[in-house]
């Protein structure tokens, strides 16, 4: 499995670890704990490739934004309301990568990161073309993740989970299509939930054969 590398504010630590390293693996995360300010957030990816991130707090709940090298961490605290409830970040990817991670009464975490291609400087240059959009809907309540995601016409999708990897799979390829828009719900069980959107590439080899080539992108690992 391809390592993922992170990257976070050396000062606020990503995923509960004690330190950052460029050299460390979305395999080997640590889970934050359940907090109770953090009500719901939504990421969400457009046609045009561009991340944005809604997200809702509890009553009486005070939200902080740090940036740092591509990642945001937003502090939550307990006490007087100073904007609003509902609020909007936009992200953007950072050497193809973005993280958040909510950071509740600086103790416990909610986190995610998300590894994916950054169309937007590529000028639509990727040759892969078989997810439109796609969405996350957290509910910190509920403790389940909502995947809405839509792909173009011609694209068959089939889902899987990956037992060795414990990776949920999605796999896309040309082929007979049951839809374009799809949803899927996610339950925590206690682990990281972990997706892989798994492009299924035709490739011609010097033989003019045509071989497969397996693209995992866009990946996310998300800690309720």
């Amino acid at each position: 499995m391809k390592n993922l590398v992170l990257s976070a504010c050396a000062s606020v630590l990503f995923l509960g670890l004690t330190s950052c390293s460029n050299n460390e693996s979305l395999d080997n995360v640590e889970l934050g704990t359940q907090g109770k300010l953090l009500k719901s957030y939504k990421l969400q990816k457009d046609v045009n490739g561009r991340y944005s991130m809604d997200y809702t707090l509890n009553d009486n709940t005070t939200a902080e934004v740090v940036k740092s090298n591509g990642a945001k961490e937003i502090y939550l605290y307990a006490g007087e309301l100073t904007g609003t409830k509902k609020n909007s970040e936009e992200l953007s990817l950072d050497n193809n990568q973005l993280s958040v991670d909510f950071v509740e009464d600086s103790q416990s975490k909610t986190s995610f990161v998300i590894e994916d291609e950054d169309i937007v400087l590529a000028k639509g240059e990727s040759n892969i073309k078989f997810l439109q959009q796609h969405s996350f809907f957290v509910n910190k309540e509920e403790q389940t993740v909502e995947l809405d995601f839509k792909v173009r016409k011609g694209v068959n999708v089939s889902f899987a989970y990956n037992e060795a990897e414990e990776i949920y799979e999605i796999h896309l390829k040309e082929g007979e299509s049951k839809g374009t828009t799809f949803s899927k719900i996610f339950s925590n069980d206690g682990n990281p939930i972990k997706i892989d959107f798994v492009n299924h590439l035709n490739e011609f080899s010097r033989s003019e054969s045509v071989s497969a080539s397996l693209v995992r992108r866009p990946r996310s690992i998300i800690i309720l």
